[in-house]
This record gives structure tokens, C-alpha cells and sequence, in this order.
């Protein structure tokens, strides 16, 4: 098993591609000041929202979840060191980027 760190939370890196292996479950982050939340049913990424926002084309196509205009790319599927499942990736959106961003299952 490999292992990547994240704002201090160790993520045990099951799978980098394959979105059958996420456990069905609201994912959440924070970043840019507010929380983005990925919804996961039967294995797939099926929705996307924040607090302002509801996403209306949401897949995953290889290691990439594509959310509308946004994308979160070099997706890595796992648990945290709590057992906690969680996906991490490097989000974009027209020319925000941020890197690593860990949304966690709550």
C-alpha cells in the first residue's frame, strides 16, 4: 500500500482510478472559504454543491471527476489514518487551482 500526506492526515492510497472502489457516501472539503461536498451512489460520482451552488453534470472519466466547468484530476480513492474513506485530487476551475485538495466521507 502506498501512502500520501495531507495537511497532516495520511491517506492510504487503495485505487487511483477506479470509482467503483468509493464507498457510496457525501465526500466533503473546504477550500476557497466554504464547503464543497461530492455525492457518491453506487460507486459513481452523481452530484456536486456547496452552500451557493448545485453542479448539474457530474462524472468521472479515468482518474479525473468532472464537476460542470470544474475538474478534480489525479484522483486518488482511500481511507484516512481514522478509517475514514476519502478522495484527493488537484482541483481546477478556468484559473483557480489548488492541489491536493482531501475531501473526506461524513
Amino acid at each position: 500500500m502506498k501512502y500520501a500526506t495531507l495537511l497532516g492526515l495520511p491517506l492510504s492510497i487503495l485505487a487511483t482510478t477506479a470509482a467503483a472502489q468509493m464507498a457510496d457516501c457525501d465526500y466533503k472539503a473546504k477550500f476557497y472559504g466554504t464547503t464543497g461536498t461530492i455525492q457518491v451512489t453506487g460507486g459513481e460520482p452523481v452530484g456536486y454543491y456547496t452552500p451557493r451552488y448545485t453542479a448539474s453534470n457530474v462524472y468521472m472519466e479515468g482518474d479525473t471527476i468532472f464537476i460542470d466547468k470544474a475538474t478534480l484530476s489525479q484522483v486518488r480513492i482511500g481511507k484516512t489514518k481514522n478509517g475514514d474513506w476519502a478522495i484527493q485530487g488537484n482541483w481546477r476551475l478556468g484559473s483557480s487551482t489548488k492541489k491536493n485538495v482531501l475531501f473526506i466521507c461524513k
